[in-house]
């Protein structure tokens, strides 16, 4: 075996060398497609206001929101929806920790729901890459949220196993 890789010519010696970065190339493009998946960023800002006075919905406040799919395959969004938690520890164990624990804790989400489709926000809507889709809700659809209330958007689209959850701040911007 030693007397064979004694002797291999340059150019040989530049194949194997070739061979082993290009493999090795591949597979750490595989492993970064496997660990990144796909992205999705999503904006959520409070206290909208439609521009234009002819507007039947002028003056209203809305919640706007964003979706922009980065990369990985197309998905749907199916559903928006919101939860509203009376603190993070009411997030942190409402669903996942066991029933005994949520009963010990008193764990319980304050509301939620799931909002209609309507002009301002149409779905299921399909995200390609590098597209993206807006949606407006009235404020006064949303529940009230106390001092120390926390307020979720949540979108459900086809492609994970898990919703998409973006904190939403209702404080008036001055």
């Amino acid at each position: 075996m030693w007397e064979t890789i004694k002797e291999l010519t340059p150019s040989e010696w530049a194949a194997w060398y070739a061979a082993v970065v290009a493999t090795t190339a591949l597979v750490w493009e595989i492993i970064k497609y496997v660990r990144e998946g796909f992205k999705i960023e999503i904006q959520v800002k409070a206290n909208m206001v439609l521009a234009g006075q002819g507007h039947p919905d002028h003056g209203k406040k809305f919640v706007s929101i964003n979706v922009r799919h980065l990369s990985g395959p197309p998905t749907t969004i199916t559903h928006v929806g919101y939860w509203q938690f009376s603190s993070f520890w009411h997030k942190l164990f409402s669903h996942d920790a066991p029933r005994w624990f949520r009963r010990l804790l008193k764990t319980k989400s304050v509301d939620g729901g799931v909002f209609i489709a309507d002009d301002f926000c149409s779905h299921p809507h399909k995200l390609e890459v590098g597209t993206e889709w807006n949606c407006h809700i009235e404020q006064g659809k949303l529940p009230a949220v106390g001092k120390k209330g926390r307020l979720y958007i949540v979108i459900a689209h086809t492609l994970g196993k898990e919703n998409i959850w973006k904190k939403l701040d209702l404080t008036p911007r001055t």
